[in-house]
């Protein structure tokens, strides 16, 4: 196919194998390039399956994915049969479903994290038990393959903006453009962390991430300017280390390739920070905790939430964030960890009754000392000490 169109593929026409289709920016134009087409075939007597064929149509089905005018989405006669699917009970079943769904995983943002439980059932001596995570993974995907948004043509006037993302066992990027002061996504990609790279340091994770979006988007990004959100000091720290690993050396010599911009977070615009936490046991009804911190005074909130969907977070802005870092989220990371192991000797092995001690939790977290403001943060929101009720009575039998 490819020799017979060499000529037109890229101008007039693009050419998969045994598919093609022909496209115009007019009506007249598009007639012009379809005469040609079909001479061309007619010259060399290819024939054409006029029952599979389309003409003169403004969007259509190409190679499973439905092409409009302002962008691509998924085929929803697809997505239709991936949502009645049952749980998988054969190894067959969940590789079946996971195959089904990876096609369409540039549409899903953190695909690889979300379908990491399930992927762990393709493990060789690993046993099939379809647990409730897995069931949950399993109705996450179909629910995100439902809510796939449309994903933009890349407009090769307009730099490209790339934001990053990681976490303990995957990474993830998406690459967008920006219109009118609008993000809009033109390919989702993720990936799970191997054994050696989860053992990475949180820097070299975070670097990890841009040089895995740059591989990933290479075709996209090479000669053409591109916007990257993220810390700049992870890239300054890989730039400027001069007795770098030869991993961090090839880091370097794929980044140089590549013409772009970091754009740093401002530091004023990080006032407090939000995340979740979970999911856990369930604790009367709750499964999820939301936590908020605020940067000056380290004074922490957190409540328990039965889930952490749109009925939550409905009209908050999203912001993605570099993990674990002071300029960005690592605030709220670390009081997550800390809150995490004050809730572990506070509950022992009654895992069900986080929610009733979460209360408990906080009240010490917030009378505890931080090092970095010298002192308490309750007593730098209230400005006095906080007596303990234990204090109050020693106090009363002194005065006695």
């Amino acid at each position: 196919m490819l020799a017979i169109f060499h000529d037109m593929v890229e101008k007039t026409m693009e050419v998969f194998m045994d598919d093609f289709s022909v496209f115009g920016n007019s009506f007249e134009t598009f007639l012009s390039q379809l005469d040609k087409m079909l001479q061309r075939c007619e010259d060399t007597k290819l024939c054409l399956n006029w029952e599979k064929s389309d003409f003169m149509v403004k969007e259509g089905i190409v190679l499973g994915h439905k092409i409009l005018r302002n962008g691509i989405e998924v085929n929803k006669a697809k997505v239709d049969v991936f949502t009645k699917l049952p749980n998988p009970s054969t190894v067959k079943g969940v590789r079946s479903f996971l195959g089904h769904a990876g096609f369409y995983r540039r549409f899903i943002e953190d695909f690889s994290k979300i379908s990491r439980q399930m992927t762990h059932l393709l493990e060789k001596d690993t046993p099939l038990i379809f647990s409730k995570d897995c069931i949950k993974a399993f109705q996450t995907l179909k629910r995100k393959l439902t809510e796939a948004p449309i994903l933009i043509a890349p407009n090769w006037d307009l730099p490209f903006e790339l934001m990053c993302d990681t976490s303990d066992f995957a990474i993830g990027a998406v690459l967008g453009q920006r219109y009118e002061k609008h993000f809009w996504p033109i390919h989702y990609a993720s990936k799970t962390l191997t054994e050696a790279e989860s053992n990475y340091t949180t820097t070299e994770k975070e670097m990890l991430a841009v040089v895995y979006a740059f591989e990933k988007f290479r075709s996209y990004l090479i000669m053409n300017k591109c916007i990257v959100h993220t810390d700049h000091s992870v890239l300054k720290y890989l730039f400027a280390k001069k007795d770098a690993k030869a991993r961090l050396l090839r880091w370097v010599l794929l980044l140089q390739e590549f013409d772009f911009n970091v754009l740093d977070m401002k530091g004023a615009e990080n006032l407090a920070g939000i995340d979740f936490m979970g999911p856990f046991s369930s604790s009367r009804g709750n499964t999820y905790i939301l936590v908020a911190v605020d940067y000056l005074s380290k004074w922490f909130e957190a409540k328990a939430l039965l889930t952490n969907d749109a009925r939550v977070i409905c009209k908050v802005t999203y912001r993605l964030s570099t993990a674990y870092h002071p300029q960005t989220s690592g605030q709220v990371e670390v009081s997550n960890r800390g809150l995490k192991r004050i809730l572990e000797r506070t509950i022992g092995q009654n895992r069900a009754s986080w929610s009733d001690k979460l209360d408990d939790a906080l009240w010490a977290f917030h009378t505890a000392y931080k090092t970095p403001i010298g002192c308490t943060p309750y007593k730098l929101v209230y400005g006095k000490a906080c007596q303990l009720p234990m204090e109050l009575e020693h106090k009363a039998y002194w005065a006695c």
